[in-house]
């Protein structure tokens, strides 16, 4: 379950204060389940879960903020196929501004070293700044 999380990966989470994420091709959605124990457990089955409507910027947003939290960061080829756009033209400026002891950038991976991650908040910042 965990990885999957980190991967934005589908999954579905069942009961009370439970979270899903559903993706369909572009398209994503997410679903909380915010009720109380004894509210889910009087409720009728699947009832009390909130739909949001996760637009292409927004997963993009997550997708890089979940994947530079991990050791592996942001794997180029994997974000290129999910999102159909180049993460080096795309955060070309940002990643420009940023100090160079706060990541490592190959032609295959956007990764934070162990300063990067003291600083996360700043580089998620900047990066964000970049998808329209």
């Amino acid at each position: 379950h965990n990885q999957v999380y980190w991967r934005l990966d589908n999954y579905l989470g069942l009961g009370s204060s439970a979270a899903s994420t559903l993706k369909e091709g572009s398209l994503a959605r997410h679903y909380t389940q915010n009720q109380s124990l004894q509210e889910f457990a009087s409720s009728q089955c699947f009832s009390g879960y909130e739909e949001e409507h996760v637009d292409a910027n927004q997963q993009i947003e997550e997708y890089v903020m979940m994947a530079l939290r991990t050791n592996a960061g942001i794997d180029k080829q994997v974000f290129a196929a999910r999102y159909q756009k180049d993460f080096d033209c795309l955060f070309a400026s940002a990643i420009s501004s940023l100090d160079s002891s706060w990541y490592s950038d190959t032609t295959q991976f956007f990764v934070l070293t162990e300063y990067g991650f003291m600083v996360i908040d700043e580089i998620l910042l900047r990066l964000a700044l970049e998808i329209s």
